[in-house]
């Protein structure tokens, strides 16, 4: 699973899953990197950076063997409903159909080329598309 944070006005949060912290100072527009968690349910925490401060919280998220999730964090703190989790999921199976996804990686380390956390995000999106 790995985390994207969407919303301009929140400020940095933590990330907790299952009441340890994963994942720290996650920005707006920062998409964390993947972190493995076993198959079944766990508790997502979304904290203030540094504090205490629980802004979200879902005590159940159910995580299947074999897919990738992300978790947005998006919304408005001003407006009603504030923030919220948005979870998405990809399945590996649509990366066992890409042949020229090893090349295309060949190729970015033979040019020494090293995408930002983002540009990764948006190249593996698009190749989830086909």
């Amino acid at each position: 699973v790995r985390f994207i944070h969407l919303s301009s006005n929140a400020p940095a949060v933590d990330i907790y899953v299952d009441n340890v912290l994963r994942v720290q100072n996650v920005s707006y527009e920062d998409v964390s990197g993947y972190i493995s968690l076993l198959p079944g349910g766990h508790s997502i925490q979304i904290k203030l950076a540094g504090t205490s401060t629980t802004v979200l919280e879902e005590p159940d998220l159910k995580f299947e063997r074999g897919n990738f999730y992300s978790i947005y964090i998006v919304g408005n703190v001003n407006t009603r409903p504030g923030l919220q989790m948005v979870l998405t999921v990809k399945s590996v199976h649509h990366l066992r159909n890409l042949k020229d996804f090893p090349a295309m990686l060949n190729q970015l380390q033979h040019l020494q080329m090293r995408p930002t956390q983002l540009q990764m995000s948006y190249l593996l999106q698009v190749l989830w598309q086909y």
